[in-house]
């Protein structure tokens, strides 16, 4: 699949958040657009990264098909796009800005640091940015962290219907974040990309799982014993990456 220009992207959700929120509030939005883009800061940021929900609110944006044809967007993505609010959405056109004023590393750190000083609703917006940013697997180890995050909707930002674990995520820690899926009883199809990255370690950690939840008599979720007989039936004997 594609990687959309990141560009692109933010005129593309520019257009729903026109269609979407109120007219005073879509022209404070390019004011502030215009701030950053005139003299960006890094107080001025988090501030209104900070104060997107508030200020723009938590309403679902429609993905219109129309628009989603226009910027070349996969199925895949507008369905995903179905879970952005309008914060979310205001909050990757500021994060986008701020990226392109950055050198690598500091594009490292800046991101790193939304999300460890965010609250959960930031750090949620993050998480389902990080796919459409542009060199997106630079950002892995910041994805990584979200799998450990004691908040069952942050570790589902990372991990339901979001492309980016199966596109950047080795081995290991994907594998980690389909058992911890199926250890919170989260169904394993809103994983993408779950066949694409089967392998022969998936099969073992997941027979060890099978086998443990029997000896406990425990019942083993159906999806979860299809998908091991599916990988086990194509003899994935591959590294899943």
């Amino acid at each position: 699949m594609a990687n959309i220009n990141t560009d692109d992207f933010s005129k593309f959700l520019l257009k729903l958040l026109q269609n979407s929120l109120p007219t005073d509030k879509y022209s404070k939005l390019l004011d502030i657009i215009k701030t950053f883009q005139n003299s960006f800061n890094h107080m001025s940021f988090f501030r209104f990264y900070a104060g997107a929900g508030r200020i723009f609110g938590n309403t679902l944006v429609r993905c219109e098909s129309n628009l989603a044809a226009e910027c070349e967007l996969s199925f895949d993505k507008a369905q995903f796009l179905s879970l952005w609010s309008n914060a979310d959405m205001v909050r990757f056109v500021f994060l986008s800005l701020a990226l392109e004023r950055l050198n690598e590393k500091e594009s490292i750190n800046f991101v790193d640091d939304i999300y460890t000083k965010g609250d959960l609703k930031e750090q949620i917006s993050l998480l389902r940015s990080l796919c459409f940013l542009p060199e997106a697997g630079r950002f892995v180890d910041t994805a990584i962290e979200a799998l450990r995050s004691n908040s069952t909707i942050v570790f589902e930002s990372i991990a339901c219907f979001n492309e980016y674990p199966y596109r950047y995520f080795p081995l290991l820690h994907f594998n980690q974040m389909v058992l911890k899926i199926i250890y919170l009883g989260i169904d394993i199809d809103y994983i993408f990309g779950l066949r694409e990255r089967g392998s022969s370690e998936l099969i073992r950690a997941l027979s060890d799982y099978v086998t443990e939840r029997r000896s406990a008599r425990r019942a083993v979720d159906l999806k979860v014993m299809n998908f091991l007989q599916y990988l086990e039936d194509n003899n994935l004997n591959t590294t899943g990456v």
